[in-house]
């Protein structure tokens, strides 16, 4: 959720709600539900050869530490790509709210 000016400093969540505004309630949001998790080949591949090792071990440790015990393969691996990638502090926030949300449809359909 940056602006794509290449410049990670206004890209926080602090600086873009400067620049939109408030949250609204969910029952103003445009999207009743998140979008499922995909991980293609093409991203998979892409963080295997060009994610640094070392950015790709500190990555998913942080994942795996940050991301509630449910959390899948999948939202690890979207987690991973997003630090290796994104290099932001939305990376870790973004997982963790996929495997909430995973959580919550679990314990719906239950």
């Amino acid at each position: 959720c940056g602006n794509f000016n290449g410049d990670p400093v206004d890209d926080t969540t602090e600086a873009i709600f400067n620049r939109v505004g408030a949250r609204i309630e969910s029952s103003a949001m445009l999207f009743s539900s998140r979008a499922e998790i995909s991980f293609t080949n093409a991203e998979q591949e892409m963080m295997r050869t060009q994610c640094p090792a070392r950015t790709m071990v500190d990555a998913e440790l942080q994942c795996r530490k940050n991301l509630p015990q449910s959390a899948t393969v999948l939202h690890v691996n979207a987690c991973v790509f997003d630090v290796c990638f994104g290099m932001n502090e939305h990376a870790l926030r973004s997982a963790a709210t996929y495997a909430s949300a995973a959580d919550q449809a679990s314990a719906n359909s239950a």
